[in-house]
């Protein structure tokens, strides 16, 4: 049919009862072409859509929903599912210590970027244009900084190489520290295909760095509501192995943070073993380590050694394990090369 034709017969398909859409689908799709019948078929899954949701309009309005109810709600969920599981073939954990750091960069930015009514301006490039909106802002931010740029884009780059490299991810947890959502929502956005919009992050405050380093308190993360009015995608219905209550003591010795970490990273492969697959978990400097030690048979390092260790652990490094027949696992050359660049000192005009 001509487009005109398929126009008016799409109001009336929009509007007719479930009898008669099959017979006007059938008129419709005579000689239609496949930009008129991808048309089509999106406007029969909008209708499809609406017609559920109106028949449940009752049942809602007594019921309280979910935040992840009302995001799928407002975001209905058109798109063919990423994966089909189970996933074939031997399953593999990918670790990821996240970008750089603000603070790590710029030391006291917060004091020299804050004005008195708390309103954020960057003096550097490489410092974010803008700052997601928190609780106890700014302060909240000096335990749990975001990304500069350079640490963005380090994330992305990580990403396109899992992407060239057919690096596939099916599953993807990380710690709940700002920076370590940033990287790993750019980690996802760099595999491209629409990932990042379609996994959502699972917020996992076991993946935590070891607790010791803040025997002058724990951060204050971000909400998984503060994080989605950021726009970043987040799994609401995720119920954490460790809860960030259970995360207050801060002399936690090595050996129990490495036991924790290893802990959580079994569990993920354990939840996940019906399904099969990758998973990528987005962490810490020592999380390379500390996630993978115990899973290839080895014992939990002392805190000289990890210390030690941690210095070889740049930003955006990676780890490897995969899982052979037999259900053991080993640490994996991977597949694609690290990120490197030199240092950039700070430029003064005045210098000139």
């Amino acid at each position: 049919p001509s487009l005109p034709t398929l126009s008016i017969s799409l109001l009336n398909l929009l509007k007719s009862s479930e009898g008669s859409r099959c017979s006007i689908t059938e008129e419709v799709l005579s000689g239609a072409s496949l930009s008129t019948l991808s048309t089509l078929y999106l406007c029969l899954h909008r209708h499809a859509w609406l017609t559920s949701s109106e028949a449940s309009t009752s049942a809602t309005q007594s019921t309280p929903m979910s935040r992840q109810e009302e995001l799928d709600l407002i975001h209905p969920k058109v798109k063919k599912p990423l994966y089909h599981f189970p996933i074939e073939g031997a399953r593999r954990i990918i670790v990821a210590r996240h970008g750089e750091r603000v603070d790590l960069t710029f030391g006291d930015w917060i004091r020299y970027c804050f004005d008195e009514g708390g309103n954020y301006e960057r003096h550097d490039l490489n410092m974010p244009d803008t700052l997601p909106e928190r609780v106890n802002a700014p302060n909240s931010f000096s335990k749990d900084c975001p990304l500069t740029n350079v640490g963005l884009l380090q994330a992305t780059l990580l990403g396109l190489a899992m992407r060239d490299t057919d690096t596939h991810v099916h599953h993807v947890y990380c710690s709940p520290s700002l920076r370590c959502v940033q990287t790993c929502t750019n980690i996802l956005k760099g595999l491209g295909l629409g990932i990042a919009e379609q996994m959502p992050l699972n917020i996992e405050p076991g993946l935590f760095e070891w607790l010791a380093w803040y025997d002058e308190g724990m951060p204050t993360w971000m909400t998984a509501d503060e994080l989605t009015t950021a726009g970043y995608n987040i799994n609401h219905r995720y119920d954490p192995l460790i809860r960030k209550e259970q995360l207050l003591d801060t002399r936690e010795s090595c050996e129990q943070f490495y036991t924790r970490n290893a802990d959580v990273t079994q569990s993920i492969i354990n939840n996940t073993q019906a399904q099969g697959g990758s998973v990528l978990l987005v962490g810490h400097s020592p999380s390379l380590d500390t996630c993978t030690r115990q899973l290839v048979g080895g014992a939990p390092r002392s805190a000289q050694e990890m210390t030690t260790l941690i210095e070889k652990i740049p930003y955006c490094s990676f780890a490897f394990a995969g899982q052979d027949d037999t259900g053991s696992w080993s640490l994996q050359e991977p597949p694609f090369p690290p990120v490197t660049h030199t240092d950039n000192m700070r430029y003064d005009w005045h210098s000139i």
